[in-house]
């Protein structure tokens, strides 16, 4: 999967095979002020990642942060004039970038990742498409003694206030800190991407397909799939993207591949409820999970009495992969049935549990949706909680909670250092 590369060939044969998709190229680069050898005041360039983006993209905003002894900077050129910039730089292997002509940004001793959809936030990538990740990391500590004053806060009236370096360098460049600066090309492929499942019954599915510049009729699905205890495996027509067999579907591989036999795209779903996985709310549905009782991503309650019990487990879904709260079915599984309006009358229930997030829950800014449905002619209430995007999320005086199973806990301390560990990289 990861291999090391001596030369540019592969990374120019890659980006020139997939230009005409682009439009222009987003550059993100940051360079730091200090000495060199003579004791002079110099600029070095300390890392750069580049994005290629569709040609139907409009261009971000560009920007020019300069805090005295660091600058941060956003610019956009075509991808023909960056192409142009990689060929001048094969011998060298270093680049300079428009603006900064005078600033070197190393990018020797490559390399490559291939990064299919599903995979693209881990990588902190910038989009959500299938790619070649380039890069190159060497250590701070190859800077000059005092480059990097990491513990001072970069602070300037008309621009974004961070109280350290590391903060500003994983925000303005969405790359990995770590102590480790260098150089990421993105190579994306934006042909076709296999965006989510939806699982319509235990024994269907819909597979929801994104294509750019393609034909869907160059594209095959294919699949493979645990029924029962075999596996089946099969095409798909990426149009309709209908998945249906004779058995319950326990989960789900796709592909898609070009008609010259190359994968552009691989994604796993489990097809219980969560992830990135969605389902139709019908009745047969909701029986399904209600049968399967309570696990990692399914809760029930029987009601909103209590409230802190509630709100654990928004967080512990929220610092998970998400999940679904039926309120009306006891832990038995036993739809008893719930009407919000019999509970309190006059305030929507989603307006109810967003003033008792925003006072118990930090950050605050978690996602979630409300559906009133019925199962066997009973109210119940549907409460879907998104993955949250800002973990780890706490409820307060008490400790961030997790979903472990069917139960929700606090963190340990070594869970709670691996979700702070994810924020950093994610920042």
């Amino acid at each position: 999967m990861v291999e090391a590369i001596d030369e540019y060939d592969q990374m120019l044969k890659d980006f020139e095979k997939r230009k005409d998709q682009y439009g222009f190229v987003e550059i993100r680069c940051v360079s730091v002020r200090g000495r060199n050898e003579k004791g002079e005041s110099i600029w070095i360039g300390v890392a750069i990642k580049v994005i290629p983006h569709k040609k139907d993209e409009e261009k971000g905003e560009e920007r020019n942060y300069n805090y005295g002894d660091v600058i941060f900077r956003r610019i956009y050129i075509l991808a023909e004039d960056f192409l142009k910039i990689l060929r001048n730089s094969r011998e060298t292997r270093i680049l300079r970038i428009p603006g900064d002509p005078e600033l070197e940004y190393r990018i020797d001793e490559l390399r490559k990742e291939i990064i299919y959809s599903q995979h693209a936030q881990e990588f902190v990538i910038g989009i959500e498409w299938p790619c070649i990740r380039y890069y190159y990391y060497y250590s701070g500590s190859s800077f000059p003694s005092g480059t990097i004053h990491e513990h001072e806060p970069l602070a300037r009236l008309n621009l974004p206030f961070y109280p350290y370096f590391s903060i500003a360098f994983e925000n303005e460049m969405e790359m990995v800190w770590n102590n480790y600066f260098g150089a990421e090309i993105i190579i994306p492929d934006y042909r076709a991407r296999i965006r989510r499942l939806k699982v319509l019954s235990e024994k269907k599915v819909s597979v929801e397909v994104d294509t750019f510049g393609v034909s869907p009729d160059e594209i095959a699905g294919k699949y493979c799939c645990g029924v029962g205890k075999t596996y089946r495996t099969g095409n798909f027509d990426i149009k309709s993207g209908i998945i249906e067999l004779d058995d319950e579907i326990k989960y789900m591989h796709v592909v898609l591949i070009s008609k010259e036999e190359e994968v552009l795209d691989s994604r796993w779903f489990p097809t219980v409820y969560g992830g990135q996985v969605e389902f139709e709310p019908t009745e047969e549905n909701l029986e399904n999970i209600i049968y399967r009782g309570e696990n990692e991503r399914v809760e029930f309650k029987l009601n909103t009495n209590n409230k802190e019990k509630l709100l654990k487990t928004i967080v512990a879904f929220a610092n998970k992969s998400g999940g679904i709260i039926l309120i009306g079915v006891n832990d038995n599984g036993e739809i008893k049935g719930f009407e919000w309006k019999k509970e309190k009358e006059g305030e929507p229930l989603k307006d109810w549990l967003s003033k008792k997030i925003r006072g118990r829950c930090d950050p605050s800014s978690i996602d979630f949706d409300v559906k009133e449905i019925y199962v066997r002619e009973k109210p119940l209430t549907l409460i879907e909680v998104k993955e949250g995007k800002n973990k780890p999320y706490l409820l307060k005086d008490k400790c961030p909670y997790i979903r472990v199973g069917s139960t929700d806990r606090c963190m340990t301390r070594e869970e709670l250092e691996c979700q702070l560990n994810r924020l950093v990289y994610w920042v």
